[in-house]
């Protein structure tokens, strides 16, 4: 699980929320029976953005949760 955030704020801090964010998707999918050994949670900063920063709507599309399903 990725979490990833735009520019708008402090980088670490932005860190921080995104891995925060990360681990609240983590918990919801333990308890809907995932075990949590399959699963981890990674904040990222600015630093990997998918669109620029400079409208609304390109940092909401920065702000975003890549996740990545294996076989049990």
């Amino acid at each position: 699980m990725r979490e990833y955030s735009d520019n708008t704020a402090d980088p670490e801090n932005n860190k921080i929320a995104s891995k925060t964010s990360a681990q609240d998707v983590i918990n919801a999918l333990i308890n809907r029976g995932i075990s949590q050994n399959r699963l981890t949670a990674e904040g990222y900063d600015e630093t990997q953005p998918i669109t620029s920063d400079d409208t609304l709507e390109e940092g909401i599309q920065n702000r975003r949760v890549a996740l990545s399903v294996t076989e049990k």
